[in-house]
């Protein structure tokens, strides 16, 4: 049986950090070269496979302006968006977090998730927040609209702060059984927490 943890954080004043309260990992905000760096050199991934847009995307009919950071690491997708406006990264995250808590108190296929070894953590206070989901298989649900999580070893993340939202995701018809591991490594390379370190 999969369980549920709404985690209670503490926010670091005066600071881009992140401290999540009985663990040592931190949720930091980095500027685009920051997250080149650690893409290029703690996952190895080659600077021409890393792809770079300007405007995040649109709203309605508002143009989200910002930086938009996306690429592969073995089956796994890594989305990383830095936005000119914080109020437009706060915003974007509250749907994210919304959907998670709707999913949990509102949603009849949450029992069919847990029962597939599901396990949904998500906080969120001031400028930073998470939402991490694991689960083996089923029910067919979409991660923030993005990912079926209906496919077996399913690790997605999904980190705030400031000004930048992390989306890390399996994805592609390639993706099996024990790749979530890939997951966790690009979750390490950033020094964000994982479920196990959110958990009680």
């Amino acid at each position: 049986m999969g369980k549920f943890k709404k985690m209670v954080a503490t926010l670091l004043a005066g600071t881009m950090l992140f401290a999540l309260a009985g663990c040592g990992k931190k949720i930091k905000a980095y500027d685009e070269d920051g997250y080149y760096d650690i893409l290029e050199n703690k996952l190895d991934i080659d600077e021409d496979d890393i792809y770079s847009l300007d405007g995040i995307g649109y709203r309605g009919s508002k143009m989200i302006e910002g930086t938009l950071i996306q690429t592969m690491y073995e089956n796994c997708t890594i989305i990383i968006a830095i936005y000119d406006d914080e109020d437009d990264a706060e915003e974007a995250f509250e749907d994210m977090f919304d959907m998670a808590e709707d999913f949990e108190d509102d949603d009849p296929r949450f029992e069919v998730f847990e029962d597939n070894d599901g396990e949904l953590a998500y906080d969120m206070d001031d400028n930073t927040g998470y939402v991490i989901v694991s689960v083996d298989g089923g029910p067919n649900l979409r991660f923030f609209g993005d990912i079926n999580m209906s496919r077996e070893d399913f690790y997605g993340a999904a980190y705030y702060t400031e000004n930048v939202i992390v989306r890390i995701m399996p994805y592609g018809p390639d993706y099996e059984d024990g790749d979530s591991d890939y997951v966790l490594e690009i979750i390490d390379a950033l020094g964000y927490p994982t479920l196990e370190d959110v958990k009680d």
